[in-house]
């Protein structure tokens, strides 16, 4: 996995984009989840559960999901990208917040 990403806020929707340098070669199930601890539980990946790459298959370039309810970037300490099927980490990414 390679790339990054940013979260962008408009009318106080908030929407993760990963960057145009973003590669995934595949796993089945993948998905992004959030923690605000920098600990991510299967139950946790599930209730922070916000966007889902297509399994198997190359995922490249910009993707882009709002994030969940009630779930504040500002509140967040990783981007977790997860295996849903085999409960395991995939990668991870420090939230760093920019600007206000």
């Amino acid at each position: 996995m390679r790339g990054g990403y940013s979260v962008s806020e408009v009318a106080g929707l908030q929407t993760f984009s990963t960057t145009a340098d973003f590669f995934f070669d595949g796993a089945p199930e993948p998905g992004f989840a959030l923690s605000p601890d920098g600990v991510l539980s299967h139950s946790h990946a599930l209730s922070s559960d916000f966007l889902r790459l297509l399994p198997n298959v190359s995922n490249s370039g910009v993707v882009t999901a709002p994030l969940p309810s009630g779930f504040d970037i500002r509140e967040q300490k990783t981007v977790f990208l997860w295996c849903y099927f085999a409960r395991f980490l995939l990668g991870d990414a420090p939230v760093v917040l920019v600007g206000n």
